[in-house]
């Protein structure tokens, strides 16, 4: 007689840093750096395509962290596929990265157990159903992750998107978006981003919790070819003086149109005047569906609220069949069998077909 090995959890981190390594050692987890494509939904659907070929590791444990610079697309990745994650930490870092991609949902994120480490800023943004902390020791890390499994079938799925490439959700899948039906009960959860101004000098970085004069340039890419240079200070802009890093965030997060500006620079003992533009960026998918779908266990049914969606995909487990599905207050026909069962809105009249797909 042989007995089946238990597979081993499995800790996903954006960055390669060494530590992640000790640490899944030290809890007997296997260990990927998965670095492509950071805060991009291409990066995230190679990373659904890479965890889903793993048949080497449990499914229901694959936890996702990130450090620093990376830690904000722990938060995207987790509003993209919540259903893949069986909770995920971010150590530090500036969520505005992931908040300024208009794509962070606080329905999504809060289907995720997620802990973010950094320490009390009141200034800074918060992020809707995010635990925080000021502990960053490994013990406390591992404590979190490693008391949570993955459910695949919870009883409560809440789902925003706006993209046609992310429309699945546990056992739910949205097959025909419909942005035309719309629905308040459902209001938008978008973590709103803020105005996303920013000069037209090119790329650069600074650091908003250094002291001033002004925004010192910390960083300028290698093939940069604008007019700054490193430790060059913005003590400027359009004649309204700027006092240091957080002063030049608060500036530019209040700009809410596109001008020409001029913008003073300190470089050594020389002042510069720099013709510039504030620039605002282009938001994508300002139009999003979402569903919300709750099991009644004892009475075997299923409520769904939508908002956009015209058609979906329900896999039921054997345990809820048969179920009674009432879509935003119209009685379909029961699902009568487990398993993937497609749903139709016909102006209010339901139809129900089945449909091959495995389970989630």
């Amino acid at each position: 007689m042989f007995l089946a090995l238990a597979l081993a959890p499995l800790l996903v981190t954006l960055d390669s840093w060494e530590g992640w390594k000790a640490i899944a050692e030290t809890q007997g987890w296997q260990w990927v750096a998965f670095e492509k494509g950071l805060c991009t939904d291409s990066g995230v659907k190679e990373l659904e395509a890479f965890i889903g070929a793993r048949q080497d590791v449990d499914a229901d444990r694959v936890y996702l962290a990130a450090r620093g610079d990376a830690a904000p697309c722990v938060f995207y990745a987790v509003s993209r596929i919540p259903h893949l994650w069986a909770a995920a930490v971010a150590v530090e870092g500036n969520p505005r990265r992931a908040i300024e991609t208009n794509r962070l949902f606080s329905a999504n994120l809060q289907m995720t157990p997620v802990l973010w480490i950094i320490q009390p800023d009141p200034e800074r943004r918060r992020i809707p159903g995010i635990a925080e902390t000021s502990d960053a020791s490994a013990e406390n890390l591992v404590r979190f992750l490693s008391k949570f499994r993955r459910v695949r079938f919870p009883l409560k799925v809440d789902y925003e998107t706006g993209s046609l490439n992310f429309l699945r959700c546990y056992w739910l899948e949205i097959v025909k978006p419909d942005p035309a039906r719309r629905n308040d009960a459902l209001p938008v959860s978008r973590v709103p981003p803020g105005s996303g101004a920013y000069l037209a000098l090119g790329g650069f970085g600074y650091d908003p919790k250094k002291e001033g004069p002004g925004a010192e340039v910390v960083w300028l890419p290698p093939d940069y070819k604008g007019p700054l240079k490193l430790g060059d200070r913005i003590v400027a802009i359009a004649g309204r003086p700027v006092d240091s890093g957080r002063d030049y965030a608060r500036y530019m997060e209040e700009a809410r149109e596109e001008r020409a500006v001029v913008v003073t620079v300190q470089r050594g003992k020389e002042r510069l005047r720099l013709d510039t533009r504030i620039v605002l960026p282009k938001r994508e998918e300002n139009l999003t569906v979402r569903v919300q779908a709750e099991v009644q266990p004892e009475t075997k049914e299923i409520l769904l609220i939508s908002r956009g969606v015209a058609a979906v995909k329900l896999t039921i487990p054997e345990a809820w069949a048969p179920a009674a599905v009432n879509w935003n207050g119209n009685a379909s026909p029961p699902l009568n069998q487990p398993g993937c069962h497609l749903l139709a809105d016909n102006g209010g009249a339901i139809t129900v077909t089945p449909c091959t797909e495995a389970e989630p």
